[in-house]
């Protein structure tokens, strides 16, 4: 992987959105009057809404690893003292004592992912508080800053849309929960997106592509957005 710089990421996201928001809006105009129109924009809503969240999940890894990649010095300062605790319990305080990284501030991006992942896979966060707490933890106070400061509103819809992908992938009980739990907690930041414990999602697609205020535009739209925004405000 060559070197990333964050406010590329995420104007290339930025972008790759934007055309998958044109084609939504294309294909359902082409669907219009169809004896299958309701089926099928549900099933367009889902299929864009994933291809959304899977670009939204590789843009948060490519974020968090170019920010490491810029300035490595916290990443390894962790991983020097988990190494050094690590080598405590198993022999000593005066083997531990021996162990040192040293100071490094830049490692090559092709040394460095397998650090962060060695199965070579996206960098994941279960949810915001997780990426959060991360962030915290292995980048510089100034990058790490911008993951804090993600709004109680952005953490929300950023686990939203997570849980709902997991819900069209997987279709279990338990993703199902999961995403209503989220949707839910909305409530408090974004009734337009949200539902009550009472008032269930029956259809995910019809859920997504459903209108919401004055202006009528589809939730999949506002959740898109508000993943731009999400990647915007971390790759400034």
């Amino acid at each position: 992987m060559n070197k990333l710089n964050p406010k590329d990421v995420a104007d290339d996201f930025d972008a790759e959105i934007r055309k998958l928001v044109d084609y939504y809006l294309r294909s359902a105009k082409s669907l219009v009057g169809l004896p299958t129109e309701k089926s099928d924009t549900s099933l367009l809503a889902e299929h864009v809404f994933l291809s959304g969240a899977i670009l939204f999940e590789g843009a948060l890894s490519d974020l968090y690893f170019s920010y490491i990649n810029k300035d490595s010095s916290v990443f390894i300062a962790k991983k020097q003292s988990l190494i050094q605790d690590l080598v405590k319990r198993e022999f000593g305080v005066w083997y531990a004592g021996k162990i040192g990284l040293g100071s490094i501030k830049h490692i090559k991006a092709a040394d460095l992912y397998p650090l962060l992942d060695p199965r070579g896979h996206n960098i994941t966060f279960y949810d915001a508080k997780q990426m959060i707490d991360r962030a915290g933890k292995n980048l510089l106070p100034a990058h790490a800053a911008k993951y804090k400061a993600l709004s109680s509103s952005h953490q929300k819809v950023m686990n939203a849309a997570k849980f709902i992908r997991n819900c069209i992938a997987h279709r279990s009980t338990s993703s199902y929960e999961a995403m209503m739990d989220a949707l839910v907690k909305l409530q408090s930041t974004n009734k337009a997106l949200a539902r009550t414990a009472d008032k269930k999602v029956t259809s995910i697609g019809a859920y997504l592509k459903a209108a919401t205020g004055a202006s009528k535009t589809t939730r999949i739209e506002v959740y898109l957005s508000e993943l731009k925004a999400i990647t915007a405000a971390l790759g400034a």
